[in-house]
């Protein structure tokens, strides 16, 4: 468990400097997958999260899964898989 005296405490992913962040954005791609059924973490949050990732400079991918919720789902790897088989073949 990560804590005050770790050194991470008050930087930016985990341990990471703010611009080695920066450096990585550029050709990094995030992929967010989320159930468009979740209770606890609605849709919304995923798309606002694509939204600002975007707004940074971040390529960001942006899959609903349909009827998931917020526990762990089976059919969310394999969707997953299939979602990135598709973007890779181009």
């Amino acid at each position: 468990m990560r804590g005050a005296n770790d050194g991470c405490h008050g930087q930016a992913g985990g341990g990471l400097p703010a611009r080695a962040l920066q450096d990585r954005r550029a050709d990094t791609t995030v992929h967010v997958l989320h159930g468009d059924a979740d209770p606890v973490m609605p849709a919304a949050l995923a798309q606002a999260a694509s939204a600002h990732l975007r707004q940074l400079g971040t390529t960001v991918t942006l899959d609903m899964a349909p009827g998931a919720g917020h526990q762990p789902d089976a059919a969310l790897p394999e969707h997953l898989a299939s979602v990135l088989r598709c973007r890779t073949a181009t």
